[in-house]
């Protein structure tokens, strides 16, 4: 490793403060931690993950965005790009309240059982019909908190109003209220200042708390030597304070999504607005600094979800109907020759705007310019070990000691299946949505497309939607079974046998995994899946909080189903951003697969000796 390459970069100040060495560490949505009887995270929760990381060797605590959600409860739509969520505030460790009465509103507050299976998100309203009872009881007034709301004026009163307004329309969209709503410099929202402090002081009072809570979790993780790394979504909502505080540093015609690739054949329509960089540069992007600097509070490293975004993003006219997904739109900037400069200019912004350690999200289809601009930066890039194959060589896997040094190897992401359910519903088989997608774009009818698929795959299809070849299939059948087809018909599925027939044995061998390879798999896979990432030549190696804990071989048996996942991107379920783990906080501090863990991080090198 080399530790100079780091330090002379861009971000050379960065990597000092944390330390210039391989580090392993584990990424989780904080909802789908729990401790007690609790039925979602929360940011006390942090000190508990703080500990059982130092105990298992690990160094990195990355957590999904803690952003305020909006209605979907996805992380990475969140109302607000400064506001947290008042879901993970602990309503038992309030500041400057008064305890005995804190615990009297408490204690008469009937919380239903709440404890399932998936986060049920009720109990974000329980927790904010309690918090008002507390701020209206039990608040004693605070200097701390008036200095508070005075420092972070500049977001948290457009905040308070943009929350207070929505609940007056029943969380409708923004663009839908009354015109003298949509306005912030209008009259009718500044009267709204002068006639409703109450409810404007109790929003700023509850992101107060959640503001010391996220704080304190961060000064507990430095003093035991582990970094926490937040996610700062590249874009927001378009409904959101930011896009209605500052419209002009959005491209409100337009929503932002992502090309037709080999994963989503017809890309993404993510819905939020792209930003107007221009307008953003002309305000001497106080915007992005001052997001970067509160974010400062609570983290020492930021992932930046969708980096490439920074160089060119996917952008698609409103006017474009939602069934077209992300098949109709254009990059911008539209010059590919300026990507390069574009993302420089916009990310030396971020780099100078705080201590925070950026990372990247360099995923999907990449530009050759975002790999050259992060090691130019010296910023760390994601490398996942299912997908890094040599697709110029039959697509052979990479092997991890080639990643690049500044990396992440990681097994799997949050928008993926865990490694577990991957080997047993995806590795090997063939997406059939993804076959006949394909075959008609080749002018291939429906009739002969399912004629070919009764010929090369099996009739079951399995729950992620995928078949196996059958037996009889081989290059020289492909042949026999398309000869009154194109050429190009013929070699995409010469491509698609290729890269699928040999991908669990070529995956195992990667590994070193030796046993019989059917869709079951026992603690060795994952105890050599993990090794193998572990020994990437990656600056740091960030796996599923979940994915160590399959190192219990109960856990691993019970929840590899292919639900067992935190999101399913592209759709609209209520799987996604619902998942818990199976197993309390108190009782991973007692699992017997730390002792694993912290054998398998210290001989990687990894460890925080």
């Amino acid at each position: 490793m080399s530790t100079e390459y780091f330090l002379n970069s861009r971000t050379g100040s960065q990597w000092k403060l944390i330390d210039v060495k391989k580090r392993a560490g584990l990424v989780v949505p904080l909802f789908s931690v729990w401790s007690g009887n609790k039925t979602i995270g929360e940011f006390t929760d942090i000190n508990l993950l703080t500990d059982w990381s130092r105990l298992c060797g690990l160094s990195i605590i990355q957590l999904l965005p803690l952003n305020d959600m909006g209605s979907d409860n996805s992380p990475y739509n969140s109302v607000s790009s400064f506001a947290l969520d008042p879901v993970y505030i602990n309503l038992s460790k309030l500041k400057e309240v008064s305890a005995g009465k804190t615990r009297k509103i408490i204690s008469s507050i009937k919380f239903e059982n709440l404890n399932t299976q998936r986060v049920n998100y009720r109990i974000k309203r329980k927790k904010l019909n309690t918090l008002r009872k507390i701020f209206t009881e039990a608040f004693l007034d605070s200097e701390e908190y008036s200095d508070f709301k005075h420092q972070q004026s500049h977001w948290l009163d457009s905040y308070a109003l943009f929350k207070l307004i929505k609940s007056h329309y029943n969380g409708k969209h923004w663009e839908t209220w009354d015109r003298r709503f949509r306005n912030i410099d209008s009259l009718t929202v500044k009267d709204i200042l002068k006639h409703k402090r109450e409810e404007l002081n109790f929003i700023a009072w509850v992101q107060w708390q959640a503001y010391n809570q996220l704080k304190e979790a961060k000064l507990y993780a430095e003093k035991n030597s582990v970094l926490l790394m937040g996610d700062l979504p590249y874009l927001v909502s378009s409904d959101s304070a930011d896009v209605w505080q500052n419209p002009d540093y959005f491209k409100l015609d337009k929503v932002a999504g992502a090309p037709p690739d080999m994963y989503m054949q017809k890309g993404q329509r993510w819905g939020m607005s792209p930003y107007n960089w221009m307008n953003i540069a002309i305000g001497g992007f106080t915007y992005i600094r001052d997001r970067l600097k509160y974010a400062e509070n609570f983290y020492h490293s930021y992932r930046i979800d969708h980096f490439i975004g920074l160089l060119r993003i996917w952008t698609i006219s409103k006017n474009i109907s939602e069934s077209f997904g992300g098949e109709v739109g254009q990059f911008d900037p539209a010059d590919e020759n300026i990507w390069k400069q574009h993302g420089r200019e916009i990310v030396n912004e971020f780099i100078s705007a705080s201590s925070m350690l950026p990372v990247a999200e360099d995923l999907g289809t990449v530009p050759n310019d975002s790999f050259e601009l992060l090691h130019e930066l010296g910023i760390p890039g994601m490398e996942v070990l299912r997908w890094k194959r040599n697709w110029s060589d039959g697509g052979s896997f990479v092997n991890p000691e080639f990643f690049r040094e500044n990396s992440i190897s990681v097994l799997s992401t949050h928008d993926s299946s865990t490694i577990s359910a991957w080997w047993k519903f995806e590795a090997g088989k063939t997406d059939l949505s993804s076959f006949y997608k394909n075959l008609e774009q080749y002018g291939i009818s429906r009739e002969e497309i399912q004629i070919l698929r009764n010929k090369l795959f099996k009739k079951y299809i399995n729950p992620a939607g995928r078949v196996e070849w059958r037996a009889i299939v081989s290059p020289e059948s492909i042949n026999e079974f398309t000869s009154n087809f194109s050429d190009n018909v013929k070699y995409y599925l010469h491509e698609l046998y290729k890269s699928t027939i040999r991908e669990r044995t070529d995956f195992a061998s990667l590994i070193g995994y030796n046993c019989m390879l059917s869709d079951e798999i026992n603690v060795n896979f994952i105890r050599n899946c993990l090794q193998t990432a572990l020994g990437a030549s990656s600056i740091f190696s960030i796996q599923l909080l979940m994915e160590w804990l399959y190192l219990d071989g109960d856990i691993l048996k019970r929840f590899s189903k292919w639900r067992d996942r935190i999101n399913f991107p592209g759709t609209v379920s209520n799987l996604n951003w619902t998942w818990r783990l199976p197993i309390s906080l108190e009782d991973m501090m007692k699992s017997e697969v730390i002792k694993i863990i912290k054998t398998l991080v210290e001989q990687s090198g990894r460890g925080d000796g």
